[in-house]
């Protein structure tokens, strides 16, 4: 996929924040995976909205978190940003233009199979989505879209 010019990440993998799991569900059975092309979009960290006075005490946000059958990745559009950047240097503006730029936070899922286990299924999505939107309140992620995508086992 890199070779096709997409970038990735995959549950359990580097740069996921893996978030509380219930007791007994430490093997993961199902893993998911979330791929962007590299030339519209990358990862949106904190450092995108951070003045550079504060970058060393930061904490550093991940864009990424797993639960157990979802993973939630927040992405930036590039090519807005790349625009904006040539509008403003165009324009003489110094200002920084990383906080206009589109953000869009992708659940990626893979929910639970069984056909009687409906309610389980909405409890996985409104977990991630509850999740989603603590994340926006405490870390103020200047979230602009939402896209939910997967196997939802319907």
């Amino acid at each position: 996929m890199r070779r096709l010019g997409y970038d990735g990440v995959v549950q359990g993998g580097e740069g996921v924040e893996e978030i509380q799991r219930r007791k007994g569900k430490s093997v993961r059975a199902h893993v998911v995976a979330t791929f962007w092309k590299r030339d519209s979009f990358e990862p949106w960290t904190n450092d995108d909205s951070q003045d550079d006075n504060n970058d060393d005490d930061a904490e550093k946000i991940l864009s990424h978190q797993a639960r157990g059958r979802t993973m939630t990745s927040i992405l930036r559009h590039k090519r807005h940003k790349q625009n904006e950047d040539k509008q403003s240097k165009e324009n003489n503006n110094t200002d920084d233009v990383s906080s206009s730029c589109p953000i869009l936070a992708v659940i990626n899922c893979h929910l639970e199979g069984h056909p009687r286990q409906y309610a389980a299924r909405i409890k996985q999505l409104q977990h991630s989505m509850e999740d989603l939107a603590k994340q926006k309140a405490t870390r103020n992620i200047p979230l602009n879209g939402l896209c939910i995508s997967g196997d939802f086992n319907c």
